[in-house]
């Protein structure tokens, strides 16, 4: 878009942050009410993907304004957060397996890059300044402050240690473990949990994953499409079932999809046709093509 379009203008930055907003909220709602796995993976990541276009709309926006440093730092924001994003699906993964021992060790290798991602963010964010220079002719990590200290703006009006905020961290953690070995020396005091007053607990009290979401599901039901079905006392085996649904998808995708199979249909129609009817498609469209010609 920076390359591309060399002058900004500021209601695209607008537009662009209400639709990473929408998109952003919608995700997050739609995975703290999923009980399956994948889904919430799935919907997790729709929600960076929002967070993604909001600090693109944001870097539009300031640079629409001439905030060349603030639309760095949005633009900065943005590509830290693509670092994060997986590959795309393979064929092989048709064959996938659960991980050894080995496999899962290679993990570690993506968790010491977390942790360096945020404990040096200065070293990241300077290689980082080379694509925003190009794009929007500013950075934030150009003025050298050291590798300790992270200044995205200036040193009066924002500034980070990261290193420092994690040694603080482990000292106040290590200081808890010392008072609780000198004060109570290890003493561990084991006791039933409390049961909210029944007397009897068993496996099906526990909390589930749509329990956890069920205040989010009700409170957001205007934008769910929700379908029950609620089980009878007469019932010899009841059951309880629960689906959620996007609104949008029905109201905006479904349409789109029946379209594009509506055209999908219409060519295919022009695919059957004979040898004749092609040579009169091509020669209609010589004739209106020499006409517009001739006009312009």
């Amino acid at each position: 878009m920076f390359d591309l379009l060399h002058v900004q203008i500021a209601w695209w930055g607008a537009l662009l942050l209400v639709l990473g907003i929408g998109t952003a909220l919608l995700g997050v709602v739609f995975s703290t009410i999923q009980v399956d796995m994948k889904r919430l993976l799935a919907y997790s990541s729709i929600d960076n993907v929002g967070l993604m276009i909001v600090a693109l709309g944001l870097a539009v926006l300031f640079r629409a304004y001439g905030m060349r440093e603030l639309s760095a730092l949005a633009l900065t924001a943005m590509l830290y957060q693509i670092v994060f994003l997986g590959q795309p699906r393979e064929t092989k993964l048709s064959r996938a397996h659960d991980a050894n021992s080995w496999e899962r060790l290679a993990f570690c290798w993506f968790a010491v890059a977390g942790v360096l991602l945020g404990l040096m963010p200065t070293q990241f964010v300077k290689v980082l300044d080379r694509v925003t220079r190009v794009l929007v002719g500013a950075g934030i990590g150009a003025e050298n402050h050291g590798w300790l200290i992270f200044v995205p703006v200036s040193t009066a009006r924002a500034s980070y240690m990261p290193v420092v905020f994690m040694l603080f961290f482990v000292a106040c953690c290590g200081l808890a473990w010392v008072l609780m070995r000198r004060f109570y020396h290890g003493r561990l005091r084991r006791a039933a949990p409390w049961s909210c007053g029944f007397p009897f607990t068993t496996a099906r009290m526990q909390d589930t994953a749509e329990g956890f979401g069920q205040p989010i599901r009700e409170i957001f039901a205007p934008l769910l499409r929700i379908e029950r079905q609620l089980p009878s006392p007469f019932d010899a085996q009841p059951a309880y079932r629960v689906s959620v649904a996007d609104r949008t998808w029905s109201i905006l995708y479904e349409r789109i999809a029946a379209l594009t199979q509506r055209a999908a249909e219409w060519a295919g129609r022009l695919q059957t046709g004979r040898i004749a009817v092609y040579l009169t498609y091509s020669f209609a469209v010589l004739i209106l093509l020499l006409m517009l010609v001739r006009r312009w």
